[in-house]
């Protein structure tokens, strides 16, 4: 998924720690941790949907990022062609 590294994966690792720290609790329904669960995992799981909604920016961010490298231009027009020449079923 574009962006998981950039967007998504401190989330996802804070999320699971507060998961694991949660469950090692006895999973309260209620207090501190339970809250501090579920805000973590509402972050994580907001990240994934902006994420997927913003598919194509991402991706141009990236193919951006990738230009201004200008150490290797081919790489670049290899990435352009392979989005360019996928067939639509």
């Amino acid at each position: 998924m574009p962006g998981w590294s950039d967007h998504v994966n401190d989330k996802h690792e804070e999320a699971r720690a507060a998961f694991l720290e949660w469950a090692a609790r006895g999973k309260p329904r209620t207090g501190p941790a339970h809250l501090h669960m579920c805000r973590t995992r509402a972050a994580f799981k907001y990240a994934v949907r902006a994420c997927r909604t913003a598919v194509e920016q991402l991706k141009a961010d990236a193919r951006a990022k990738q230009l201004t490298d200008r150490k290797n231009t081919t790489n670049f027009w290899k990435a352009i062609a392979q989005d360019t020449c996928k067939k639509n079923n």
